[in-house]
């Protein structure tokens, strides 16, 4: 474990957990590959074509970050600030989001396998035209208000144990939505459906 250093993203090792360090920008594309970061400082914002395998990330902040075009395989990130970090065009595969602040997060365009959202703050996110691919995408607590699925076909997607007063998405896709029956009401409640006890 290398802990309290300040070094290169860069010089970053394969099977190395980094903790409470400082890393400065790197000059190549990133290829990450089994690397933990806990409670690092990225200086770096511009992350765009990276590719990170098997990493996990715990207690760092991306806020506003450009990781567009990356591939993320079998990641884990965990307490991270990732509000508004911008993944458009993405492919994320066996990705797991816990206890995140990720308001504002943009995935639009993006390929998503096995992706789980758990409580985790997804409000007002962008989830528009993305390609799900089984077995999709799970959001397990946490609040989706106003996240956008337009143009996403929600056959993979399971948000029964989620929150949110309102979506939006397209109705010729909701085929398929996995929702519970108070999110149903609001479902139909928002396509005009005049829903009665």
């Amino acid at each position: 474990m290398i802990e309290h250093q300040t070094l290169s993203l860069d010089a970053a090792v394969e099977g190395e957990t980094y903790d409470h360090c400082r890393l400065s920008v790197s000059q190549h594309e990133l290829k990450l590959a089994g690397v933990t970061f806990s409670n690092c400082q990225f200086e770096q914002t511009d992350f765009r074509g990276g590719e990170w395998l098997d990493c996990t990330i715990k207690g760092s902040q991306f806020l506003n970050a450009d990781f567009a075009e990356s591939v993320m395989y079998r990641c884990q990130f965990s307490g991270c600030q990732l509000m508004g970090a911008d993944f458009t065009r993405s492919v994320w595969h066996q990705v797991t989001v816990t206890d995140c602040q990720a308001s504002y997060l943009i995935l639009a365009e993006s390929k998503l396998k096995a992706v789980s959202f758990k409580e985790t703050q997804l409000t007002e996110s962008s989830f528009q035209a993305v390609k799900l691919l089984k077995p999709g995408l799970s959001v397990t607590g946490g609040e989706l208000t106003g996240a956008d699925f337009t143009g996403t076909p929600l056959k993979l997607v399971d948000l029964s144990k989620s929150r949110f007063d309102h979506l939006l998405f397209t109705p010729s896709l909701l085929r398929g939505l996995k929702l519970n029956q108070w999110q149903a009401a609001i479902i139909a409640a928002s396509l005009g459906i005049d829903v009665v006890d």
